[in-house]
């Protein structure tokens, strides 16, 4: 999807089309592949938010139709409408790039380097994202395997500079749920989880970093761990991130239950995940001062995490009026991108 319209001039640059349509192929019992094409799709669609930021430089080609035979692209149907005679972007050259490589290096000046995040807490997916949008950077799990985005791109290839760590140098985990948040003064939650989001709130919204209209509600990493429960392989929901990431919105993945731990991280104390979110949503209040509702993209993963499909104790129905509850005393409205929808854009 693009973000913000300009006029369409002769003298206008191609446009760079990148494919990712054969992430639909993977079978969501390989584990590697999944991996490869979660860390690649997210990498990929905060790319695009941050150089479509001020006129539209790169167009992701995923989404295949579920109603149709599979060689159906949504995205290039969109396309077409959008460079057909007498719209936006008729007369607009296309140029096909064909790895990851070789994008980075065509958009590397709007790159300031990455943010290096952490697999065994899967929260720093989210957390990643939200960097990225602020100072631009390219969101990386922290791997040495050779194949790895890590080796690939911040120890070999461009090179990447790591701007911001959500993981120690060594691999091991940053944030532990002991002790005193990283970075912070204040005393760890005793979730690692909730520990990633509230050094974010620290770091970024306090600061007044993020959007003060715009939040993320997407699924984190811990996607990976059942990928089978959404049925399709995009509702991992990632090739949405670009819109909010071009707006610096602020990501989360926060169970809107306070009468059990979230189902993600069991061992937290009831009602953690709940008192984040409010945190989160009183700071965007505060930061708006009141004047402006706030957009939150996404939905209540309901087939991954929080519900009874996950082992929790709520249906998933009631868990989302729970949380359009709670998002309207801060001024907020939910634009649903629920399993199947958050793929349509």
């Amino acid at each position: 999807m693009f973000l913000l319209s300009i006029p369409c001039t002769e003298a206008a640059p191609p446009i760079v089309l990148y494919d990712i349509t054969h992430h639909a192929s993977i079978d969501l019992n390989n584990a590697e592949g999944c991996r490869t094409a979660f860390e690649e799709a997210h990498l990929v669609a905060c790319l695009q938010g941050i150089v479509n930021r001020h006129g539209p430089r790169l167009y992701l080609n995923a989404i295949q139709s579920h109603l149709k035979d599979s060689s159906f692209s949504v995205d290039m149907y969109w396309l077409d409408k959008m460079r057909a005679p007498g719209t936006w972007l008729y007369g607009r050259q296309f140029e096909s790039v064909k790895d990851i490589e070789a994008l980075i290096r065509r958009f590397r000046r709007y790159i300031r380097g990455a943010v290096v995040w952490d697999p065994k807490v899967p929260a720093t997916s989210n957390v990643a994202s939200t960097v990225a949008g602020c100072e631009n950077l390219l969101p990386i799990p922290f791997s040495t395997s050779q194949d790895s985005l890590f080796s690939r791109l911040v120890l070999g290839g461009p090179k990447l500079p790591v701007k911001v760590w959500l993981v120690n140098k060594d691999g091991s985990s940053l944030f532990t749920g002991a002790g005193v948040i990283p970075g912070t003064t204040r005393h760890s939650t005793g979730s690692a989880k909730a520990d990633a989001y509230l050094w974010a709130v620290e770091h970024y919204l306090k600061k007044r970093r993020c959007s003060n209209s715009h939040l993320a509600y997407y699924i984190d990493a811990q996607w990976l761990s059942n990928p089978k429960a959404g049925g399709s392989i995009w509702n991992h929901t990632l090739t949405n991130h670009d819109y909010f990431v071009a707006r610096k919105a602020f990501f989360f993945d926060l169970s809107p239950w306070d009468d059990e731990p979230a189902t993600d991280d069991p061992n937290q104390k009831v009602g953690t995940d709940v008192a984040v979110l409010k945190e989160i949503l009183l700071t965007v209040a505060k930061n708006n001062g009141g004047k402006k509702m706030c957009h939150i993209g996404g939905f209540v993963p309901w087939a991954f995490k929080y519900t009874k499909h996950a082992g929790g104790g709520h249906d998933d129905v009631p868990s989302e009026w729970r949380f359009v509850e709670i998002i309207s005393a801060y001024n907020a409205y939910l634009d649903a991108d629920a399993l199947g929808i958050g793929a349509m854009a």
